[in-house]
């Protein structure tokens, strides 16, 4: 099959795999869902990596059978109590002699932000998300492509985690026969699947109650 995009979440309790088809017009279809009862986890980080890939095989299985999809390469959820956010800011002169923002200046300007994230050997940093951007000091700017300035700001929100237990977690779909093709924090997958642009705007809490953990 074409297009086939397959999600993984493992947590405390429950280890859940979906399938999905990507049509051309970039619109996902559910395919097919498997789950099992989770094995070798504790507060949403692996402590058995062995076990954890048995019980993984076993949700990727349903999956696989209930979709008729081979399941070889996922996208892998990360949650649980190791996952901590902060922000960062980074700033840069706009290239264009016109003074117009590019798509290449906000590009810049995030890996300036990042450029200013303290290096921690023990942390793995999961998403670098843009929060505002300021033009010339006039902040509240979602997309500043297109628009006029001379400065481009940045303020971005870091979501890290444990690197140990991103490791175990990649290693225990491998053991389990699955290539990782990205990972993504749990918390910011579900807010992109249940929030509206309008809520986003608004300002909501969204709360993933947990067996162990709360995201």
């Amino acid at each position: 099959m074409r297009g086939i995009k397959v999600g993984i979440n493992i947590s405390t309790t429950t280890i859940t795999t979906a399938v999905a088809q990507l049509d051309k017009n970039a619109k996902l279809s559910v395919l097919g869902v498997g789950s099992s009862i989770t094995q070798g986890v504790r507060k949403g980080a692996v402590a058995d990596v062995e076990a954890a890939a048995r019980a993984l095989k076993l949700s990727l299985h349903e999956a696989s059978r209930s979709s008729g999809a081979t399941v070889k390469s996922a996208y892998l959820a990360v949650g649980g109590s190791h996952v901590n956010s902060f922000t960062t800011r980074g700033a840069i002169a706009v290239s264009r002699a016109d003074g117009e923002i590019t798509e290449e200046d906000t590009a810049r300007v995030i890996r300036a932000a990042e450029g200013m994230i303290p290096r921690n050997p023990n942390r793995e940093i999961l998403h670098v998300v843009p929060r505002e951007f300021k033009v010339d000091g006039d902040g509240g700017i979602i997309d500043p492509v297109g628009m006029v300035g001379m400065k481009l700001e940045v303020e971005a929100l870091v979501i890290d985690g444990s690197r140990s237990a991103v490791q175990n977690l990649v290693r225990c779909s491998e053991l389990a026969g699955v290539e990782v093709e990205s990972l993504t924090a749990s918390a910011l997958a579900v807010s992109e699947v249940l929030l509206t642009r309008k809520q986003k705007e608004l300002g909501v809490i969204l709360l993933d109650l947990g067996a162990d953990t709360s995201d």
